[in-house]
């Protein structure tokens, strides 16, 4: 059957594709870590490229709450609460990580990765 011979072929492409995928995620991941260090050490803000876009700078914070007694108690604490209901969504709780780094019953890792737009 025509259709089954084209379906396993489309499955053995597709699996090829994600292999190479996964591998240039992989390459990319490696070298954004050295691009990073390089401009922190060259204090170098961004990139622009006009052609390309820019590749920049930015701060990622990745948060959870390690304590949750410890941690909705600070938040009730600074008058926050209200904002949050006894489950944080993720987002909201880095956020919050952002302005107050230290909180807590809540375990924050900061890192900083490279930001692109394009051209």
């Amino acid at each position: 059957m025509e259709q089954a011979q084209t379906y396993f072929d489309l499955r053995r492409e597709k699996a090829e594709l994600e292999s190479k995928l996964s591998d240039v995620k992989a390459e990319l991941a490696v070298t954004e870590k050295e691009l990073v260090l390089y401009m922190e050490n060259q204090n170098l803000q961004s990139f622009n490229d006009k052609t390309f876009g820019t590749i920049y700078l930015r701060e990622q914070v990745y948060a959870r709450v390690d304590n949750e007694s410890i941690a909705f108690g600070w938040f009730d604490e600074h008058q926050m609460g209200d904002i949050i209901k006894r489950t944080v969504h993720n987002k909201t709780l880095c956020a919050i990580c952002k302005e107050h780094p230290e909180i807590p019953g809540v375990v924050a890792t900061w890192e900083t990765k490279i930001g692109y737009r394009r051209a």
